[in-house]
């Protein structure tokens, strides 16, 4: 899946949709879009950690802090994600709760 920042920002990426606010209008596009930024991402024991917020129209900023892997029963390959989230206003006040929550999501060997 290659380097954690990699895998962060292809994540990310996918769910960022300012970039159409910048230029041409799609469609019945009116704007303001989605949009999504990566604050860090690492790996360890092959998973992915990763760091970022996300900023809807009409909702609250959230912060989000995900743990993304893959694992295999020795028939079929499986993805697992783990994601807590709070408002960005409240974020400092939860973050080692919800990062406790994250880094205690263990991939079990089969």
């Amino acid at each position: 899946m290659g380097s954690s920042y990699d895998f962060g920002s292809r994540l990310v990426g996918g769910l960022d949709r300012s970039f159409l606010d910048k230029g041409v209008r799609f469609g019945k596009n009116k704007g303001p879009n989605q949009k999504a930024v990566l604050v860090d991402a690492k790996d360890r024991s092959g998973m992915y950690f990763v760091d970022y917020t996300l900023e809807m129209p009409g909702e609250f900023s959230r912060h989000l802090l995900s743990v993304v892997a893959l694992g295999n029963n020795g028939r079929y390959n499986r993805l697992y994600t783990v994601t807590a989230q709070a408002d960005a206003e409240n974020y400092s006040a939860v973050k080692k709760t919800l990062m406790d929550v994250v880094e205690s999501f263990k991939l079990l060997k089969s």
